[in-house]
């Protein structure tokens, strides 16, 4: 099923590839750009590899890529694909290696800048750069700025000071990432409404508060603590007692608080559902399906942050994303 999916979405590729021989009209939103284009070549190969980078790293949302209409795929693809080799800086970047990541995040923010013309210079030739170039808007730019910026706040293995600061940073970066998801999929007889775009960043938050509870472990495992300070402070917790699990009623306590504020996004979130259209819900119903499935794992566990069925997927994801579709619901 996926792979011949896979194979559909690439075969969509022809009329977008004719875009790259083609400079962006400056009242579109972008300069013309100086640098030659790729080639048809080029761009069929980056959009073939923006697939398996997101598919590897991304899984959930590779499922819900597919799913989504055959002509907004490259364009969404290109977008989770930026997301997922901004994600990968973190876990790349050696423990209190302090800021190092910021020269690679750099190098995001310039290619963004010549991608759309804010600044002359050559595209690089990288193919998430490449599929952004040939199938991306004008119009992502202040949001690709943007999770550039969030991501280049929290490099050097400092801990939250307080569960409002995760919140902030989640909705920054997954809120924005489903916002530019949705507005990619609306066509342009829609609109994405005020409440459509509050549905996207309450979703964002709440899935970032449950991957940060789910990075716990891993994180531990490189000797990092990140846990939120003021949650710390509250139930009377260290960094030296998380790491040996000196006190497990009271990290038990605070994974159920972070929870409960990862809940409280989610209904938030589907409380503003009448508001988004069955083709915008389409960028959010991984989330959501990821969200219930975690939380429902949770709470089997007891809040427990090192049992190992945290660190597992969800098992029927194709099956549930597919119901979510039909019934227009996230």
């Amino acid at each position: 099923m996926l792979s011949s999916s896979t194979s559909s979405c690439a075969s969509q590729l022809q009329p977008q590839i004719e875009r790259l021989s083609k400079p962006r009209d400056p009242k579109n939103g972008a300069s013309t750009r100086p640098t030659s284009p790729a080639s048809k070549d080029q761009a069929a190969d980056a959009f073939k590899q923006c697939i398996d980078l997101v598919k590897k790293h991304d899984f959930a949302n590779y499922v819900s890529a597919l799913l989504m209409p055959r002509e907004v795929q490259p364009h969404v693809f290109a977008l989770l694909a930026f997301n997922v080799e901004l994600a990968l800086v973190r876990d790349q970047i050696e423990r209190n290696a302090g800021t190092t990541g910021i020269f690679r995040l750099q190098f995001w923010r310039d290619a963004i800048s010549t991608i759309y013309g804010q600044s002359t210079g050559p595209v690089p030739r990288q193919p998430v750069a490449i599929a952004l170039r040939a199938f991306g808007s004008s119009k992502d730019v202040d949001h690709l700025y943007g999770l550039v910026e969030a991501r280049q706040q929290t490099l050097g293995d400092r801990p939250f000071e307080s569960v409002n600061a995760l919140e902030q940073y989640a909705e920054k970066t997954i809120g924005s990432m489903l916002l530019l998801v949705m507005k990619a999929i609306t066509p342009p007889s829609e609109i994405v409404s005020k409440d459509a775009e509050k549905a996207s960043l309450a979703l964002g938050r709440s899935l970032g508060v449950m991957n940060h509870v789910r990075s716990t472990v891993p994180l531990l495992k490189r000797g990092i603590v990140l846990l939120p300070l003021d949650l710390m402070t509250i139930h009377g917790l260290s960094a030296d007692n998380v790491y040996s699990n000196k006190s497990p009623d009271g990290i038990r306590r605070l994974c159920k608080d972070l929870c409960d504020v990862s809940r409280k996004s989610l209904a938030e979130a589907r409380n503003l559902s009448p508001h988004v259209s069955r083709r915008q819900a389409l960028a959010l119903m991984s989330t959501g399906a990821s969200m219930d499935h975690m939380l429902k794992i949770i709470r089997k566990v007891e809040y427990n942050l090192f049992d190992l069925r945290l660190q597992r997927g969800h098992p029927l994801l194709a099956w549930t994303l597919l119901a979510r579709k039909l019934c227009g619901t996230y």
